[in-house]
């Protein structure tokens, strides 16, 4: 049981460390200003395409890990299944509250997912009154990431005496290296036609 209970710990983990740099990635792109406007001017569609797909693909991949254990007949990688795989009654209580915390906080993503991420929504789509889905900051997505830590914690320090390492280290390529090269060279070009 404890090596399933590692092994499920540490897919989940896997999982959620991609969501993470996804995230970071984002908001090195996103998240001032002056950044937006070098990506504007260098090439505004793509990059609002680029912005687009990795909160799409970060939202859909916090609905996966706080899904439903089973969905039509086909088990999930999901936290919820943790509670019930932990070896005593305290931890499982521990652990299914944090799981419910997790869930809870990101509820928000789940309208996303369903209305025009992961299904074409008729009513969504086609309404003629606009349906308002609640935004999803880089403040909720950071909670919502941040609970999810919570319980792979929780569950890694009872379970195997080790907390799990969030570092990325040498992140070579990053978007924050694209900024920099794209503010370099619109201030060279802006030099040479001076």
């Amino acid at each position: 049981m404890s090596d399933d209970i590692q092994k499920f710990t540490m897919a989940l983990f896997a999982r959620l460390s991609k969501l993470d740099l996804l995230l970071l990635q984002c908001q090195q792109l996103y998240s001032s200003k002056e950044t937006v406007s070098v990506l504007n001017d260098t090439a505004g569609l793509f990059f609002s395409i680029i912005q687009e797909q990795l909160m799409d693909s970060i939202l859909l991949g916090i609905s996966n890990i706080t899904d439903a254990e089973k969905i039509t007949g086909k088990n999930n990688l999901t936290i919820k299944k943790l509670p019930d795989m932990m070896p005593d009654e305290s931890l499982k209580a521990e652990v299914k509250e944090c799981c419910e915390k997790a869930v809870e906080s990101s509820s928000f993503v789940r309208s996303h997912r369903n209305k025009r991420i992961a299904h074409f929504d008729e009513v969504y789509h086609l309404s003629s009154v606009p349906i308002v889905l609640d935004i999803a900051t880089f403040q909720k997505v950071e909670n919502a990431l941040e609970n999810i830590h919570s319980v792979l914690d929780l569950v890694s320090t009872k379970c195997f005496f080790t907390g799990l390492d969030r570092q990325f280290i040498g992140l070579r390529g990053s978007a924050n290296e694209l900024v920099a090269k794209l503010k370099y060279r619109t201030c060279t070009s802006f030099q040479q036609t001076s």
